[in-house]
């Protein structure tokens, strides 16, 4: 019944879907948010979403309509902003729905975080995908965060600030291109050294032989690697340097990557290609 109203809809459909709205079975809920674009936004927000249980559901936001709509719901633990839409607006938005975990996702307006360190937003998860006009990260070190991931990092984009983060246990670090200097794991330019951070997750595509020995310079304290590796060509990766991380899992997300050194680290290759880091 969801589906099909939200296929037709109008405001009968609109009407249909609101009967549904207190409805506790997951993915009638999941249904009800996804079908937000395909209605008015500040209407189907006020008479649907505001009624719809979404503690364990992603709100997403692509338009200027859905974001000025948001403060509508009455809460929103989990929010994604696709597109080019305004950090002051965003930042409004999660401050007004007390959301805690926030993705913002292909958007070339976004320069820093101020907007939402000065909304005094706390955070407990932050996605970064695609964002690369970023060019001071200093304002994450306001938000609390237990889990920063910057997704799409081309490997010349400079980390500028993320220094300034001192209290931060979890990284996800997924990285477009790059070869590697020197032979080693393809790293943003100017990565800073990051102590608190004791969880990893790298997402890298490889493109020449390769070792990992750098990571102990910026990660000194790490208990848990997830290292992802793919590349186009033959090449082989040496990771007998990271013998000193606790735990450590390593996938070939793609191509004829060879693994060296991995002792008794578990290693598994996907039979498909993958772009999700996460």
């Amino acid at each position: 019944m969801v589906t099909t109203a939200r296929r037709i809809g109008g405001d009968h459909a609109v009407q249909v879907l609101r009967e549904y709205a207190e409805h506790p079975a997951p993915d009638v809920r999941t249904e009800l948010v996804a079908a937000w674009p395909s209605f008015d936004a500040a209407g189907y927000a006020e008479l649907v979403l505001a009624r719809v249980d979404t503690t364990d559901l992603v709100v997403a936001a692509h338009s200027t309509e859905q974001l000025s709509a948001l403060p509508l719901l009455r809460a929103a633990p989990s929010v994604a902003f696709h597109g080019h839409l305004g950090p002051r607006e965003m930042a409004s938005a999660v401050r007004a729905v007390g959301a805690r975990w926030v993705t913002i996702a292909d958007n070339s307006r976004l320069r820093n975080l101020r907007a939402f360190a000065e909304q005094a937003v706390s955070l407990k998860q932050l996605t970064l995908a695609s964002c690369p006009e970023v060019d001071d990260y200093s304002g994450i070190a306001r938000l609390g965060l237990e889990k920063l991931r910057l997704l799409g990092v081309e490997g010349t984009q400079k980390l500028s600030g993320l220094g300034a983060v001192t209290s931060l246990p979890a990284l996800t670090l997924g990285v477009v291109d790059g070869s590697g200097e020197g032979g080693f794991l393809p790293l943003p330019a100017d990565l800073p050294v990051l102590p608190s951070v004791t969880r990893l997750h790298l997402a890298l595509r490889i493109g020449e032989d390769t070792g990992a020995g750098r990571l102990r310079e910026f990660f000194p304290h790490l208990s848990r690697l997830i290292l992802r590796l793919g590349s186009d060509e033959l090449v082989t990766v040496d990771l007998s340097a990271l013998t000193w991380i606790p735990q450590v899992d390593v996938t070939i997300t793609r191509g004829p990557v060879l693994v060296e050194g991995a002792g008794s680290f578990t290693v598994q290759r996907l039979s498909r290609p993958t772009e999700d880091p996460s």
